[in-house]
């Protein structure tokens, strides 16, 4: 009897040791689960974060290269040749032939710059009012149909729209929209230019 007594002895201390080491494996399998959960949702995190991030920046390189270029193509068309600095020499008619022909080859570039950063900006317009689009499509056909025509409306609109773009001003701390300025200098009168 005293055996029996000792092997049932073994038995439940056996049973208990092992309910006891599966509870405690599972616990710790549980708290190990959790862990990893954790872990992925900060990594989902920090990607998803990771990837806002980039979004912002490159709507913020396609809004600055749209207004770099359309003021740039409207710039370079005025761009009087200054005659009458004492540092410049005077320039023969074949030096302002040539002038004018560098002159309208970097507008032609900026112009397609310009236009390609312009439609790349459309897409991304999701969260413009009815009317900033309309007028944003208006002068954008413009731009295109007429090589360039309304170039500063549409420059000062995508100013406007850049700084009321909500996706820019959260998350980007260097980004200075208050920086860019609306307005461009008025063109040159008729005889400034030459």
């Amino acid at each position: 009897m005293e055996a029996l007594f000792g092997l049932f002895g073994v038995l439940v201390g056996g049973a208990a040791s092992f309910v006891g080491t599966y509870y405690a494996h599972k616990w710790s399998m549980e708290k190990e689960r959790e862990q990893w959960d954790r872990q992925q949702k900060a990594e989902n995190n920090k990607l998803a974060r990771e990837e806002l991030k980039l979004a912002r920046t490159h709507l913020l390189e396609i809004y600055s290269n749209a207004i770099y270029y359309l003021t740039i193509y409207v710039t370079e068309d005025f761009r009087p040749i200054d005659e009458d600095s004492d540092d410049a020499p005077p320039m023969s008619d074949e030096e302002r032939k040539q002038h004018f022909l560098d002159v309208r080859k970097n507008r032609q570039s900026y112009y397609l710059e310009a236009q390609r950063y312009v439609l790349l900006l459309l897409p991304n317009l999701t969260n413009t009012n009815d009317s900033d689009l309309k007028e944003f499509e208006k002068l954008l056909n413009s731009f295109i149909e007429d090589m360039g025509y309304d170039a500063i409306e549409l420059r000062n609109l995508i100013v406007k729209l850049a700084r009321s773009d909500q996706r820019l001003k959260e998350g980007i701390s260097s980004l200075s929209l208050g920086g860019l300025t609306n307005l461009l200098p008025e063109k040159p009168k008729e005889k400034e230019i030459q």
